[in-house]
């Protein structure tokens, strides 16, 4: 073609009439030679676009919808509730009628705590906490009891063995020397046929004043007289007497007052036979772990 174009500006008007009849039946050649190839393409483009729509509205779960407006509320009528997953703005309040969160929900003790509770306890009492040796439940340096003593003990008899003192010593004297965090006295078995629940409180009082003054910062805690077996049962009245009065004492003092009478007795209000070490008044193992068990869940209400 670019011979032809070289003659087309060269020849005469004749020559230039047969330069142009080739141009336009070659153009006319081309056009026929595309025009199919394009229709296929748009055809094909369009099935895409047919089929594309077809998958889109059957698929499953298919486009969800468009959202409606919100229409503003008809006067008498409730408002349309929150999508699930929305939270209310800050600063907005429940509902009239709705239950509000409590601002701080007390959690039961761990057994972690309840361990860090009683690892700083010093143990004061009769053959019922000196048991707590026996079966391996607190260390000696931790327990000090005496069989058969009684409340007038803590003051008047030198019982208490101190890792690096040489002989006994009090109650008071020992507690000066050792500082514990927090002590649990446990007397009364051996005293309800001694005095009356108002002597005994007397002398309780006494005996919580003197730990007092020997160690200031230590926490007193008081345990509940147990409950005797069946065959103790003519004590029940009298334990039931003395633990209204150390109830008492302790809230007058400001002390926690451990009623584990709660957890030792049974409906009946005597010693549960599984905590009985076979003679009505002394605890067994199962008997004092549950003591234990029943210190450890109550820190916090035990130190009033």
């Amino acid at each position: 073609m670019k011979h032809k174009y070289r003659n087309y500006k060269r020849g005469n008007a004749a020559s230039r009439a047969g330069i142009n009849a080739d141009f336009s039946r070659a153009r006319k050649g081309r056009g026929a030679a595309w025009l199919p190839a394009a229709l296929l393409v748009v055809l094909a483009a369009l099935a895409l676009l047919v089929l594309a729509g077809l998958y889109l509205a059957h698929r499953p779960g298919g486009r969800a919808p468009a959202p409606e407006s919100a229409a503003a509320p008809v006067a008498g009528q409730p408002a349309a509730p929150a999508a699930p997953g929305n939270t209310a703005a800050p600063g907005n309040t429940a509902a009239p009628g709705s239950a509000a969160a409590p601002e701080s929900v007390p959690q039961p003790v761990t057994d972690e705590a309840g361990a860090a509770w009683l690892e700083g306890m010093v143990y004061l009492g009769d053959s019922n906490i000196k048991n707590l040796i026996e079966y391996g439940l607190a260390p000696p340096e931790r327990v000090l009891a005496e069989p058969g003593i009684g409340i007038d003990s803590v003051l008047g008899y030198p019982y208490a063995a101190v890792p690096g003192v040489e002989g006994y010593v009090t109650v008071p004297e020992a507690l000066a020397i050792m500082r514990p965090a927090r002590v649990l006295m446990s007397y009364g078995t051996n005293d309800t046929e001694l005095y009356s629940a108002e002597e005994f409180a007397a002398r309780y009082a006494e005996a919580i004043a003197a730990i007092r003054a020997a160690s200031p910062d230590t926490l007193i805690l008081v345990n509940a007289v147990p409950p005797a077996g069946i065959a103790g049962a003519e004590k029940g009245a009298g334990i039931a007497a003395f633990n209204a009065a150390l109830a008492e004492l302790c809230a007058k003092e400001g002390l926690g007052f451990l009623n584990s009478c709660e957890a030792l007795a049974g409906e009946n209000g005597l010693l549960r036979e599984e905590y009985q070490a076979g003679d009505n008044f002394h605890l067994s193992a199962a008997g004092l772990a549950a003591l234990l068990e029943y210190i450890a869940a109550r820190p916090v209400a035990s130190a009033v």
